[in-house]
């Protein structure tokens, strides 16, 4: 593994609702000579993001077949998610539009079922690490934000000659100084890579506006790039109530170890 991760290699992550929904007023009688009312913008944008993300589903659920870098190049089956989250992120009302990196349901682990962020593409992954690999996939791509503000981003590889690699990156999380709340800031200061089990030192850091969050479904987009990242949430990842739920025991260990690295160095700046 040694072979394909050098100490300073560089991490460029592209800087890569819960719903609120006005109650309609519906009068029980209508005069049969009143005039037929339009729908209240209540209903409409209920429908309008109901039927996006469904449209979003089915999109990724067509898709599923394909990794996330094919994926990527692929027009006819990427469009169609494009569109949705699209859509999604233009029926999100005012409230559910912002705030959305201080919203509880950040909390859990996510993972990205499409992008078009050329950093990814670019770097075959996070790390580059697939830069080196003959033939390389990017089979997933996994996001963790625990609430006491550790965080964890994982690259699962694998190549033509069967090779299979996951490198993870481990650090903290915060809300950015965006005037809505919903840019996320993270910052890696480990890289463990398998097989092998190296850890490495790091300095990478990633910028995300979140533009759309609910309890299944995570729209983020690059800041300056507009690069589109749809995650979806993990099983057992965390519930509405903002709870975090690790998956495994080593995502626990892990977001332990980040809280701990955290902790020693602002002791070490007192």
């Amino acid at each position: 593994m040694a072979a394909f991760l050098h100490p300073t290699l560089p991490f460029r992550a592209a800087p890569y609702g819960s719903c609120h929904r006005p109650p309609a007023t519906c009068p029980r009688r209508l005069l049969a000579s009143a005039p037929a009312s339009p729908p209240s913008p209540g209903l409409m944008m209920r429908a309008s993001s109901s039927s996006a993300v469904a449209a979003l589903a089915s999109a990724v659920e067509a898709a599923a077949s394909t990794h996330l870098l094919a994926l990527a190049a692929d027009t006819t089956r990427g469009q169609p998610i494009e569109e949705a989250a699209a859509a999604m992120e233009a029926a999100a009302d005012a409230r559910t539009g912002k705030r959305n990196a201080r919203s509880g349901r950040l909390i859990g682990t996510w993972s990205l079922v499409y992008t078009n962020s050329r950093a990814v593409v670019g770097n075959t992954g996070l790390t580059g690490a697939g830069r080196m690999m003959l033939g390389a996939r990017l089979n997933a791509l996994r996001v963790c934000y625990d609430l006491g503000g550790a965080a964890w981003a994982e690259e699962q590889l694998s190549s033509l000659a069967l090779l299979r690699v996951r490198n993870r990156l481990t650090g903290t999380w915060a809300v950015g100084p965006a005037k809505d709340g919903n840019t996320v800031e993270q910052t890696y200061a480990e890289l463990e890579t398998h097989p092998g089990g190296m850890k490495l030192r790091s300095d990478s850091k990633a910028v995300v506006d979140v533009t759309y969050l609910d309890d299944e479904w995570r729209i983020a987009r690059a800041p300056q790039s507009r690069d589109l990242f749809v995650f979806r949430r993990e099983e057992g990842g965390a519930g509405p109530e903002g709870g975090a739920q690790q998956t495994t025991s080593e995502d626990e260990t892990a977001a332990g170890k980040a809280r701990a690295n955290r902790q020693s160095r602002r002791m070490g700046k007192k």
